[in-house]
């Protein structure tokens, strides 16, 4: 069995799932929001071992846009009053970016290369 830091199979099917929902055809901002939601999610699941490549505030402000915008949590301090086709495809986009970075990372300190 795969650890959960070493779990790439998973991490790589759901980034591919969020893409799919994030890029089809007439996709509903709703469905938007879960895709960008669901990459929070990998970087979330990722952050034991994201914690050890950035510094500690790298990884704060990885976090900070999904949890500041009402992506990942309901909260009353979140921002929910934005233009949400514009910021909800820049924070898709933002942390595919981010996947990919620190899985590279990831891997280069670990000497898996690519």
């Amino acid at each position: 069995m795969l650890s959960r830091e070493r779990d790439w199979p998973n991490v790589e099917a759901r980034v591919t799932a969020a893409i799919s929902r994030f890029a089809r055809y007439k996709s509903t901002l709703d469905v938007r929001r879960d895709a960008v939601r669901d990459l929070a999610g990998v970087l979330e699941f990722l952050r034991p071992k994201v914690q050890a490549v950035p510094t500690k505030k790298d990884e704060a402000d990885l976090f900070s846009i999904a949890n500041g915008f009402g992506i990942r949590h309901h909260r009353e301090d979140q921002k929910t009053d934005y233009d949400r086709d514009i910021w909800h495809t820049f924070m898709f986009y933002y942390y595919l970016a981010m996947i990919h970075a620190v899985l590279r990372l990831i891997k280069k300190r670990d000497g898996e290369g690519f």
